[in-house]
């Protein structure tokens, strides 16, 4: 709808429609995925709370609860972010190992 506002000599055309929202701009969120530890039979749980606390930086506690997490239901989420923050958590978590046993088991999932 139009309508005609005059101040004196000057008229202006008014409109009183709403702007249509310009999509093309609003900031879009990227979508989280969760970083997933495994239980394993290989690794001592000394050095998977040791890799834990150095690579998330968690005190002892917090890392001992989450390894006995992944110990009893099979899997533990580490955390949950952007793609490039969990991949760099992920390499990091794997590249310290423990003598020739190998990497802990680590998996990268979509929430």
């Amino acid at each position: 709808m139009k309508s005609v506002i005059s101040f004196g000599d000057v008229r202006m055309t008014v409109s009183s429609a709403t702007p249509e929202a310009d999509t093309a701009n609003q900031i879009q969120l990227m979508p989280p995925y969760k970083l997933l530890l495994f239980n394993d039979d290989f690794h001592s749980m000394d050095f998977v709370v040791e890799a834990l606390s150095k690579v998330m930086r968690w005190d002892i506690p917090k890392a001992m609860g989450v390894m006995l997490l992944a110990h009893h239901q099979g899997q533990a989420v580490l955390m949950v972010g952007p793609l490039e923050i969990v991949e760099l958590k992920m390499e990091q978590l794997v590249s310290v190992k423990e003598g020739a046993k190998g990497p802990l088991r680590c998996a990268i999932e979509p929430c």
